[in-house]
């Protein structure tokens, strides 16, 4: 058995994600949102929340400034309607705070999802990897154990979440 990335076989029937299995790989048994895509949605919230929380700053700070004009479509200076402005940037920070809210949530349905899995090891693997935002070879680190290992812990891992159920729209049932 090969040990490294370098001559693993990467065909359609291989995955080529750790714990991913052959049947997810090839896109198969869609409809219900696999342990993986749910888990994902939850990895990158943080830093889209970030990225939102940092929009509204930038987006306040121009309106101090005065340069609001480059989003309203305003000209700058002599007469601008600064009651417009401050409704426009209203309006974005409304929106930002409700994607915001979003995203906690499902960071909040994420971590209920893996603390129901009762190993305390595939857990850790969970949260290090799709809460805490680490790279597989951190969590490789943190748990001292081998790369390898760490794959093979997520992928029984990834066996364990239970998924809740979603909606057309894909939200889940508690969302």
């Amino acid at each position: 058995m090969n040990s490294g990335r370098a001559g693993r076989d990467l065909s359609p029937s291989t995955p080529a994600v750790p714990g991913e299995t052959r049947g997810q790989a090839n896109g198969a048994g869609r409809g219900a949102m696999s342990a993986k895509e749910f888990l994902r949605r939850a990895r990158g919230a943080d830093r889209r929340i970030d990225e939102a929380l940092e929009r509204v700053e930038r987006l306040r700070a121009r309106l101090e400034s005065g340069r609001m004009s480059s989003i309203t479509g305003m000209p700058r200076g002599g007469g601008a309607d600064w009651t417009e402005t401050a409704d426009k940037l209203i309006e974005l920070e409304q929106a930002v705070n409700a994607r915001v809210r979003e995203m906690c949530a499902l960071k909040r349905q994420a971590m209920e999802a893996i603390d129901r899995v009762e190993d305390a090891r595939l857990r850790e693997v969970l949260e290090l990897y799709y809460i805490d935002g680490f790279t597989w070879e951190q969590v490789a680190e943190r748990m001292e154990v081998d790369l390898r290992w760490v794959y093979r812990l997520h992928g029984k891992a990834l066996l364990r979440v239970e998924v809740p159920e979603e909606d057309a729209h894909g939200n889940t049932a508690d969302h």
